[in-house]
């Protein structure tokens, strides 16, 4: 499922951020492969899943035999595989073997990690002449926009351009195809045709694409369309009365409830919630601000009666008028963009930037460089640090900020 893989290449930045262990590093990179190889689809956007049955057997398309392996790999090569990927000739999935690390999760040496590599790609070809499992190509705005997200987070975390060229190709993807005419969006596309109409989820989870591409890339565009889809959702998906967002827009005609909830299910429900704090502090609109804070209040009490089933809630409510923007303005010292990203700090907006052009309601706005050197700036709320130009003092002053 797009939504699986989105959410775990976004968890496994932070991951990586917080302990650097190669082993995260290496399955971003591998999971982004997998998407460009698999579910790239039409004008750029992402494929919503792949089947997990295919002729008619569930994971037939994934799963190995001892005896598989060894015809291919030669028995040298397989047994050193089984060993590290936990092939037995009983496997643990039917008969079959599921491939898993679970019992070799650190990393070997590089020429073992080689030679691994070597050996998936080898099965990779073996497995590329089974029957393919189902491919659902539609493009999906809400699955879309986690994906883009995702993405952009960690292209600049791991300094790879080319996932967020990727993950600017899908936007454009959702902002064409999926386009309903001025700011309105569809749900689906597939085929050439868009179709049903968007949900809050929809502009919630593109909402939040746009502001990590803005800080990707500080293209005000990325932020104006995070503002045009913000008053969408005000204007067609708020509750008036009991406060929070109902699914369905006002004018969706084959509607007979509108549902409205914030607890988690698959994905966060409570995204919305963070876009919108982090539109009040990009912006200094104290709109955004006040919508949040009515949005928090709407669901406290049933956030009260089941906290673990609004994990999403009290994660984004944790950042209400207090918001953490760290930016590196100049492009002379290449160790402090590495030292912002060193440390995670959920919920903040990072940003790089040559100039220092920011929007004008931000705190960051008119910040710069102090004879011409790299300097970094830590914000909290409307409140911004003093300027440090030292890697370990950003540090500090990241760490003091995420509390």
């Amino acid at each position: 499922m797009l939504y699986d893989n989105a959410l775990l290449i976004d968890l496994m930045t932070e991951a990586w951020r917080e302990t650097k262990t190669p082993l995260f590093k290496v399955r971003i990179a591998e999971t982004v492969e997998w998407l460009k190889r698999e579910m790239i689809g039409e004008a750029g956007g992402f494929a919503a899943s792949l089947d997990a049955d295919s002729e008619g057997e569930e994971g037939k398309f994934y799963v190995w035999s001892a005896q598989e392996i060894a015809e291919v790999l030669g028995a040298d090569d397989a047994a050193f595989f089984a060993r590290i990927y936990g092939v037995k000739p009983e496997g643990n999935f039917e008969g079959h073997t599921i491939l898993n690390r679970l019992d070799a999760q650190a990393l070997l040496s590089e020429a073992e990690e080689a030679r691994l590599s070597d050996l998936r790609a080898k099965l990779l070809e073996r497995r590329s002449s089974r029957v393919r499992p189902g491919w659902d190509d539609k493009i999906l705005a809400d699955w879309n926009g986690l994906m883009i997200a995702a993405l952009a987070r960690a292209s600049s975390v791991l300094d790879e351009p080319e996932w967020r060229t990727i993950a600017e190709g899908a936007f454009t993807c959702v902002t064409t195809k999926l386009s309903a005419g001025g700011d309105r969006l569809y749900h689906s596309y597939r085929g050439g045709v868009a179709k049903a109409p968007a949900t809050a989820s929809d502009y919630a989870n593109m909402i939040w694409a746009a502001l990590r591409l803005y800080q990707a890339t500080l293209s005000e565009s990325y932020l104006e369309h995070a503002k045009r889809w913000a008053d969408v959702l005000d204007r067609h998906y708020l509750d008036d009365a009991g406060g929070g967002y109902f699914t369905a827009a006002d004018d969706t005609s084959d509607v007979v409830v509108r549902l409205k909830s914030a607890s988690d299910d698959a994905t966060p429900n409570a995204i919305h919630l963070s876009n919108l704090i982090a539109l009040a502090a990009l912006t200094g609109e104290a709109r955004y601000d006040d919508r949040a804070n009515e949005l928090a209040a709407s669901f406290s009490g049933a956030v009260a009666r089941a906290p673990t089933g609004h994990c999403g809630l009290i994660a984004s409510g944790l950042d209400l008028g207090r918001a953490v923007q760290v930016a590196v303005i100049g492009s002379g010292d290449p160790s402090l963009p590495a030292a912002l990203y060193s440390l995670s700090v959920p919920g903040a907006l990072e940003f790089l930037s040559a100039s220092g052009s920011f929007s004008p309601g931000s705190p960051l706005a008119g910040k710069g460089a102090p004879a011409g050197e790299s300097t970094a700036y830590v914000c909290t709320g409307p409140v911004c640090g003093a300027p440090v130009q030292k890697t370990e003092s950003l540090r500090q002053e990241i760490l003091i900020a995420r509390g």
